[in-house]
């Protein structure tokens, strides 16, 4: 009878151990994927301030990536190209008149000590 005490037991301990393993490595992913995004954030907004040719320089990183990474990499640049052309045209769309937002857009009362769209030269 001890013996199957003894067995039950090891077993218990054997899953306690397999559990708390599994939790470490799960700990462990998450710190990862914490740190691969964060990674991702700081590379985009470097490269959205990036001039073309170094933009072009760091697509070039993706070269030494499998495939799968590859085209992912390759896609996440195409759609930070798209969205600067976007940024772009709708500013160029929006002429100079753009630059400047009525205050009481920004809060109900228009609360501000100098109003944000008194132009610069009148400050």
């Amino acid at each position: 009878m001890a013996k199957t005490s003894l067995e039950n037991k090891i077993a218990r301990l054997e899953a306690d151990l397999k559990e708390a393993k599994a939790m470490r490595h799960n700990e462990a992913r998450k710190d990862r994927n914490a740190q691969l995004i964060a990674f991702g954030i700081m590379l985009e907004t470097k490269f959205n301030n990036l001039p073309p040719a170094e933009r072009e320089k760091v697509r070039t990183w993706a070269d030494g990536l499998d495939k799968r990474n590859k085209e992912r990499a390759l896609a996440g640049f195409a759609r930070l190209d798209q969205a600067q052309k976007h940024a772009l045209a709708d500013y160029e769309e929006a002429g100079p008149e753009r630059l400047f937002m009525p205050a009481e857009a920004l809060t109900p009362a228009g609360s501000f000590a100098i109003r944000p769209d008194t132009p610069r030269d009148e400050l």
